[in-house]
């Protein structure tokens, strides 16, 4: 994955640990709030498609047309 224009943290909820992977990065916008993305799809966006759109982007690195 190439690199983020914010910056990429790995930080995790009350001691646990999260990574930058491929698949899925934690970030910190403009705002200073953390957000977590899927294949470039804010988290915030893909919970309100269906769960098998979210797979599809999962596992094959695109939304279905």
């Amino acid at each position: 994955m190439g690199e983020s224009p914010m910056n990429t943290v790995d930080t995790g909820l009350a001691d646990v640990p999260v990574c930058t992977s491929d698949i899925s990065y934690t970030s910190i916008g403009k705002d200073g709030k953390s957000f977590l993305m899927y294949r470039g799809y804010s988290i915030d966006d893909l919970v309100r498609g269906s769960f098998e759109e979210s797979v599809y982007l999962i596992l094959y690195g695109h939304l279905p047309s």
